[in-house]
Parts: C-alpha cells; structure tokens; sequence
C-alpha cells in the first residue's frame, strides 16, 4: 500500500509522520483501587467518593452512588486519584470489560477499576477518546486465568498514538468533547420530553365523570400467533413481533390492519406494540385487533401502556417464567371517553408528543454518527486541526 505523503505506517496503523507511538504505561501511572471490609460499618459511609466499574461507561463521572470514610480508606487498598483520572474497567458484569471514564472529581475506586493517570505532557481526555474508541480491541485482551480480564501489566502495554504537540491533542479533545456536549444536551431534551408524556398520558387518560368502563374482551378479537423464533428473516418484508421489544422481520402477514402487540410471556406488562398494516407475530404473542368503530385502537394502546401492567402481575400465571393467559387479557377494564372524536383528540395529542420525541431520537442518532465518524478520522490524524 502506497503512504500519504507525510504519514508512516505503524504498529497501530498509518499516522502523520510528526506523530508518536507509545505504550501508555511510559506516559501514565496505572494504579487500581479496593474495597474496605463490608461488615465494618464505620469504613462506610463517609465523605470520600468510591468508584466501582457499574458507573464505568465511556462516561464523565460526575457523581458517586457510594462512599467510604477515611478510616475504610486507611485499611484498604483503595486510594484517592485526583479529577480528571481515566478509569478502565478490568472486569465486570457483561460488556463492562474495557469501558472507559474520566473522573470529574477526586474519588477512590474499588479494585476492578485501573486507574490512569496522564502525565502533564499530554492531555487526558485525548487518550480518553482514544482509548474508548478502541473499546472492542482492548476488550481482547485477557490474561492467562480461568476469566477473561484485564490487569495493569495488559494496561501498560497498551500502544497508543498521540500528536507530539500538546496543543494538537487538547485541538482534537475539544472539537470531540464539544460533541459530547451536544449529545449530552440533546440525551437530557429527549428524556426531558418522555416525563412530559407520561405527566400527559396520566392526565389525559385519567378517567372523568362521563366516562364509561368496557373490558377489552367486549371490545377486541384477542388471540396469539402460529410462528416461531426460527420462522423469522433478517431482511424480511413485514414487520414480525415475537416476546422481545424489537421487531424483527418476516416474509409472511397473517394479518392487515390495526392492533396491539403485546408478548404473554417474558417481560410481561412491559412490552407493548401499536402498528396498522400487515405483519405477522409469534404464537406467545397476544394480538388484540378488530375493535367496533366507535373504539381508538390506540386510545386501547395507550391506555393499555398506563395501567395494563399493574393488572398484568397481579393475574400472571407463576411458572418457570412468569406468562399471561386469555382471561387476563379479556378481563382487563379501559375507561372511555363517550364518543370516538374525543378518544381520537387524545390520541393525537400524544402522537405529537410521540412524533417530537422521534425526530430528536433520529437528531441523536445522527449526533453519534458526527462523532464516531469525528473520531475516526481525528485520533489517526486523517484530518489536521492544527
């Protein structure tokens, strides 16, 4: 392969020529934490931040969900690390393994978490973007023991790239946590726009005066699918709804037209889908369809949404896993509003809630797409900024 001018191939891939390959352990001190003794109370609950890998997610730390006191940190091996510390997760539950933080204040941490601390000559939050953007690659790293987990001697190893100057790394951490920002602005707006549909649900599904209660057996076709897992087709034609809250796809419909979806096994009372076309579903799924024309089948979804699940545990048929069966569903009571236009000005409402929340889900989607593509071409040095 023939080099860009200016660039040089390297054990970590093609980087400008003025930039460095260096293992962090020669430009960090990496260093874990512990855990003071549980069944000592008085090691606990103190004024020193305690960092566990749970709250390890490629993240600014920027609270701490435990504390120990000085006399638990005098008898462990816990230490305080000062701000602006990366934490690397070495072990932990599922896909904690390699995930990356900064410490947003000076805190302890418990033995699971490496803690790396930059020197002055370069900057923390550029090995920070670095390391977390390589977060499938180190997660192949492991020891020789029975589990697959990171130590400090695979930490310090690690080789990482860095622009020589000082003043290009900080350049390259700003524009991406600049982005972060937005992100994170635009996460709190979503999550901010969720509280204000559930207030709005709950008030205006809230049952009024005139209001008349029906049970859904009155006024649904309740049943269950003939499919399974195995019928499924990754690029299918249709839409096939089995006991998961992802869609998955199908070349068959068995039926056109509007329902809710929702599994009567798994996670029960927490999983609902609304469509209006055709699509097929899985035998342990409940399709509920063909509602009377002076019913929203939607007004059924979002009522459903708000109290199905309280009705759902209490009639659940105890088993291995737990399972809904026909009765529950047939038996399970919606209050209406007396005429049809009033459930459809309902409806509505929340669809324009629903719509507002989706185009920001979409803006974010493609915040994270801005950076990760940001990334890509900043930390090997693709594009210049200075």
């Amino acid at each position: 392969m023939e080099l860009k001018k200016g660039y040089k191939m390297t054990e970590v891939g093609v980087i400008p020529e003025d930039w460095e390959v260096k293992q962090l352990g020669s430009f960090a001190k990496i260093g874990s934490g512990g855990t003071p003794s549980r069944t000592n109370p008085d090691y606990w609950n103190g004024d020193i931040p305690w960092i566990t890998t749970s709250e390890v997610d490629s993240n600014y730390i920027t609270e701490a969900t435990e504390y120990i006191s000085r006399l638990g940190l005098e008898n462990s091996a816990a230490r305080v690390v000062n701000k602006g510390t990366l934490l690397m997760a070495m072990y932990g539950q599922g896909k904690t393994r390699g995930k990356v933080a900064i410490l947003g204040f000076d805190a302890s941490t418990n033995q699971a978490c490496a803690t790396i601390e930059i020197n002055k000559n370069n900057n923390h939050e550029f090995v920070f973007y670095n390391l977390s953007g390589r977060y499938n690659e180190i997660r192949t790293l492991s020891n020789t023991g029975n589990q697959e987990n990171l130590n400090g001697q695979l930490i310090r190893e690690i080789q990482v790239s860095l622009p020589i100057r000082e003043s290009e790394q900080t350049a390259i951490a700003t524009v991406l946590s600049d982005t972060n920002a937005l992100i994170s602005a635009l996460e709190k707006l979503i999550t901010k726009k969720r509280m204000i549909k559930q207030g709005t649900m709950q008030e205006l599904l809230k049952p009024k005066g005139n209001w008349k209660v029906k049970t859904l057996g009155d006024i649904a076709e309740i049943k269950t699918g003939k499919k399974n897992n195995d019928d499924k087709i990754e690029e299918g034609l249709f839409p096939f709804f089995v006991r998961s809250q992802n869609v998955e796809r199908i070349n068959s419909y068995s039926f056109d037209g509007e329902a809710i979806l929702i599994p009567g096994e798994g996670n029960i009372g927490g999983i609902y889908h609304y469509i209006n076309g055709k699509f097929d579903y899985h035998q342990r799924v409940y399709k509920i369809s063909n509602f009377p024309t002076d019913i929203s089948g939607r007004f059924v979804y979002y009522s459903m949404i708000m109290t199905f699940n309280d009705h759902a545990m209490k009639n659940s048929v105890k088993a291995t896993v737990d399972s809904l069966r026909l009765p529950t569903f047939q038996e399970f009571e919606i209050y209406f509003p007396p005429s049809i236009s009033e459930q459809k000005e309902i409806v509505n409402s929340l669809v324009d809630i629903e719509g507002e929340i989706a185009l920001l889900d979409k803006k974010l989607e493609k915040y994270k797409m801005i950076k990760q593509g940001l990334m890509q071409v900043l930390l090997t040095g693709k594009i210049r900024l200075i």
